[in-house]
């Protein structure tokens, strides 16, 4: 429901719905939806003036939010909240959208654009006209002020003149990034008798070159993608250099778009990410997977890299050194020996019994004799004077030297390389003999995509997840403790290589043979960033050469 009211120099959408209609129309593209935002001054016949001259083949959407009173500011800002995420639902469901506000209430402006930026109703494909009757030092303050007027697709309309002198209308856009610094520019105007006249392109590319602007980006060590190293340069003065894939991508970027780089520090991956939320950061330059969980807070380049996820444990502790006597010949051989050792012991016994009697030794005795043969260490005989008593002792004979013989050879190999007990590899196997596994501090995302997934091990997993320290600080832990670590597979191995193996090769730690998952990544980015389309463009080469290669 709209209000009329009778003084028409208040209502700033009557006066500019000439060449607001204009603008739209020399703007518009195939199957763009409008959506009109008002502060309530605006009469209902004002906004059938501009509908009616504007064919929308999409769709439109009308809106009015009362102008906000700084004393009942929390509940108009609620309302404006719920009607921005109204108007993002035309957004999303459109093809192409332009937004139209209109207000001269800078305090309106300003909420606006807060409001629409935490609703993210603009991205850098939609055009978004202001209509106002600011000063152009007011409108100056504001537009480089806000996130939404600075760095998105914005044209400002600004109504100057009266109406004696005719209207005359001014268009402005602010570039960030111009070879002076940033600059408000005058991109056109209207008159009434001159309609309207541009001076090159209405909506402007603000991001395909930065002109020499410092851009602030962050990361953290994260090796092989991220290193930083002080060195101490011979006045006294120490400086961070730094190495790795991602830093290299990063300046090869720079170098295209013509940006340079202010290297914020931050003390974990949270607050990093925490910053670029807050719109302190251009990127966190360092690939982080594309999680559900990561997605709610903050955007991604497109993925230019993969991340695959291991695990580490410690080796498991060799056996005692008297169990090297056993290793040779397999349990069931043993077995076998001591059947075969039982069994010839009675054979013997009943056949010394029925050919010479009771006078011979008992079972005791012979399985004695039938033992040392078996070691090699004697051979009596005094009780095998009958043929069978003599077949039967040859056999064992025969029996003795394969055995021995196999025994050996066997143990000499096992003692020149010995065995190592077996380890878990596998996730499941994990899952099942394993009761605590830990991740860095910053996995927080990956306990909740592993509790939500529709795997049951990764469910199961998700249930014995931790959340630890430092990946250095975990990692040694482990060597006393029956647990894994989760990490990157090339992290994992760098560190067990630089802090866990000796100089034979033998590693303390070791990282299982199969990936727990594999997913794309990609550097983090503000939801809606009007330069993701450049950075895409470029991180498409290191894809195509990656991909090539």
């Amino acid at each position: 429901m709209f209000h009329t009211t009778a003084e028409e120099d208040k209502d700033l959408l009557s006066e500019a719905a000439g060449v607001v209609t204009d603008l739209v129309k020399a703007s518009s593209r195939a199957q763009a939806s409008l959506v009109l935002l008002t502060d309530g001054t605006s009469s209902s016949s004002s906004v059938s003036k501009v509908l009616n001259g504007v064919e929308s083949t999409w769709g439109v959407g009308v809106f009015e939010v009362k102008k906000i009173q700084r004393r009942s500011g929390n509940v108009s800002e609620a309302h404006f909240a719920s009607v921005v995420a109204q108007a993002r639902q035309i957004r999303t469901a459109s093809r192409n959208v332009f937004v139209i506000v209109v207000s001269d209430d800078p305090t309106f402006l300003s909420t606006f654009a807060e409001s629409s930026r935490k609703g993210r109703l603009l991205n850098w494909t939609t055009r978004l006209l202001v209509v106002t009757r600011m000063t152009l030092q007011e409108l100056r303050d504001l537009v480089a002020s806000y996130w939404t007027f600075s760095k998105m697709n914005v044209v400002v309309l600004n109504s100057e003149g009266n109406r004696r002198r005719g209207r005359r209308y001014s268009l402005y856009s602010y570039l960030p990034y111009q070879p002076g610094g940033p600059q408000m520019v005058k991109v056109g105007t209207w008159t009434a008798n001159l309609s309207l006249r541009l001076r090159g392109s209405l909506f402007q590319e603000k991001y395909s070159n930065f002109y020499g602007a410092q851009v602030n980006v962050t990361a953290q060590t994260y090796i092989p993608k991220w290193k930083e190293k002080v060195v101490k340069l011979p006045d006294g003065s120490e400086v961070t250099r730094y190495s790795g894939s991602d830093y290299l991508a990063l300046t090869v970027i720079a170098d295209a778009l013509n940006f340079s780089l202010n290297i914020i520090p931050t003390a974990s991956f949270d607050k990093a990410t925490a910053k670029l939320e807050e719109g302190v950061l251009f990127l966190v330059a360092i690939g982080f997977s594309i999680l559900p969980g990561r997605l709610k807070r903050y955007d991604f380049t497109r993925p230019f890299d993969t991340y695959k996820t291991s695990f580490a444990m410690a080796n498991p502790k060799p056996q005692p050194s008297w169990y090297s006597l056993v290793y040779p010949l397999s349990y069931e051989v043993w077995l076998s020996i001591g059947v075969a050792l039982a069994g010839t012991s009675l054979v013997l016994r009943l056949l010394t019994h029925y050919a010479e009697g009771d006078q011979y030794p008992g079972l005791g005795p012979i399985a004695q004799v039938v033992y040392k043969i078996l070691l090699g260490q004697d051979l009596v005989q005094r009780f095998v004077r009958a043929p069978s008593t003599r077949l039967m002792i040859s056999c064992w004979l025969a029996f003795s030297l394969i055995i021995g013989v196999a025994y050996r050879s066997n143990l000499t190999t096992s003692l020149t390389l010995p065995k190592e007990p077996p380890r878990i590899e596998t996730i499941r196997e994990l899952v099942e003999r394993v009761d605590r596994v830990l991740l860095p501090f910053y996995g927080k995302d990956w306990v909740s995509f592993y509790l939500n997934s529709e795997s049951e091990i990764y469910r199961h997993l998700g249930e014995i997840l931790h959340l630890g320290s430092a990946v250095e600080e975990e990692m040694a832990k482990l060597e006393h403790n029956h647990a894994a670590f989760i990490e990157s597979h090339l992290l994992l191995n760098y560190i067990i290589a630089k802090d866990y193996t000796d100089a034979t090769g033998r590693g303390k730690l070791y990282v299982g043979k199969s990936y727990f998952l594999t997913t794309f990544s990609a550097w983090p980015i503000p939801h809606d960033a009007p330069y993701k389309q450049q950075l895409d463009k470029c991180l498409l080469a290191f894809t195509e050469v990656r991909w090539a290669g």
